[in-house]
């Protein structure tokens, strides 16, 4: 009869591989989050962006 154990190579291999490819995802994750995030720089754009159209529309 054989008996396989939890630590054979075969395990140890798969179990690597699983881990990777959980990391793997997790990095993509953070790297979809880091485009999608808005800088302090796009913030301060955006900003003097509405103040300028404002008021140019309050000086019409």
């Amino acid at each position: 009869m054989k008996q396989e154990f939890e630590n054979s190579p075969e395990n140890y291999l798969q179990n690597i591989a699983d881990d990777l490819s959980s990391i793997s995802g997790t990095c993509n994750e953070i790297k979809e989050t880091q485009l999608n995030c808005a800088t302090t720089d796009d913030l301060n754009n955006l900003s003097t962006s509405v103040t300028s159209a404002v008021t140019e529309k309050v000086d019409e």
